[in-house]
């Protein structure tokens, strides 16, 4: 082999290493990923029928196009990655049966416990943590595969509009998918959806008086669960 080949082979072998380290950054893959999420979810359906409270988890690697300078998970990503499973999650709760119905988001808070670092595997669970008159909020764990790190907690606040624009209240949307909420308060669910806000908007704003304590007490909310 000569030296032109041997230089050939190199360069093509650096595009590729780069390209594989920054393939979430090309152009339609976020689509990709949400569309390929939503056709997963959609399968497990015909498998068997989920609790509504029940998870949705998905598994990822931190690359380069979502590190920031320190190497560690760009918290615009976590953003990113809850979106997409959200989608996920409303899709196996089966909401693309709906005609003309569609989530919207309208607003994310997340409190940041510890870094992923580059190259790092980690799991993200999704699940319905509660809803009220018009809001779903839909909790996010950022988490290494084992469970036993948490990363990053966070809540999703969204909204069930009709193409026209009208606001379908979430106690229609899951009556219409199957779910039996005619036992829920929706007034004091949707103010446990408000507080989990309250609460994680209080630890990102005075990080520096955060205690072990109240990450425990926003941890076990997040994972609150309901039968």
């Amino acid at each position: 082999m000569g030296l032109d080949s041997l230089l050939f082979y190199l360069f093509v072998g650096i595009i590729a290493l780069l390209f594989a380290a920054n393939i979430k950054a090309i152009p339609f893959y976020w689509h990709y990923k949400v569309y390929r999420s939503m056709y997963m979810a959609k399968r497990t359906r015909t498998v068997r029928k989920y609790a509504l409270h029940e998870p949705w988890v998905s598994k990822g690697r931190l690359l380069f196009d979502e590190a920031d300078f320190n190497m560690h998970m760009n918290n615009s990503s976590y953003n990113k990655n809850a979106d997409v499973n959200h989608y996920a999650l409303f899709a196996r709760l089966g909401m693309h049966t709906l005609k003309d119905v569609r989530p919207a988001l309208a607003g994310t808070c997340f409190h940041f416990l510890k870094s992923i670092q580059l190259f790092a595997r980690y799991k993200i669970v999704t699940q319905v943590h509660s809803f009220g008159k018009k809001w779903i909020f839909v909790s996010h764990r950022f988490e290494d595969l084992t469970g036993k790190t948490t990363y990053a907690i966070g809540l999703s606040k969204l909204v069930v509009k009709e193409s026209s624009g009208k606001t379908i209240q979430p106690r229609e949307v899951f009556d219409r998918l199957g779910f039996d909420v005619s036992g829920i308060d929706c007034a004091e669910y949707e103010q446990e959806g408000e507080a989990m806000l309250t609460i994680l908007e209080g630890l990102r704003q005075h990080s520096t008086k955060i205690t072990s304590s109240s990450i425990s007490n926003t941890d076990k909310t997040v994972r609150l669960s309901h039968s």
